[in-house]
């Protein structure tokens, strides 16, 4: 999300552009320096433009693009199925044994937020 509010002496004259939500996933290593890199407008016409298409990147101190935005979601989603795929076989199996399997690859925020579920209802 971009916000920019330029000089306090323009705000009463001034117009905040926000754009949607965006997300960076982002592998960085102790002490890297990271910056986002993104365009900016000139204008309230220009700021409204690029908020409306807005991408921004995660770069070095190299200026090397490291990450790009991406719409909200997409890393999760990704993750989600990543985490599908490599999921042990169960379709051979009763339900019981098949959850039994599951159960064993699942995190401990995942067991948690399924026990949670599973006793709402």
């Amino acid at each position: 999300m971009l916000r920019r509010v330029r000089d306090c002496r323009d705000a009463p004259r001034s117009e905040t552009v926000v754009s949607e939500p965006k997300e960076v996933l982002v592998l960085a290593k102790a002490g890297e320096r990271l910056n986002f890199k993104f365009q900016n407008g000139n204008n309230l016409r220009e700021a409204k433009a690029f908020a409306e298409v807005f991408e921004a990147e995660v770069i070095d101190s190299k200026s090397n693009t490291i990450a790009q935005s991406a719409e909200v979601g997409t890393y999760a989603i990704a993750n989600a199925e990543e985490k599908l795929t490599s999921l042990p076989e169960t379709s051979n199996l009763q339900t019981l044994d098949a959850l039994k399997v599951l159960w064993k690859t699942t995190s401990a925020d995942e067991k948690k937020a399924f026990l949670a579920w599973a006793f709402q209802k």
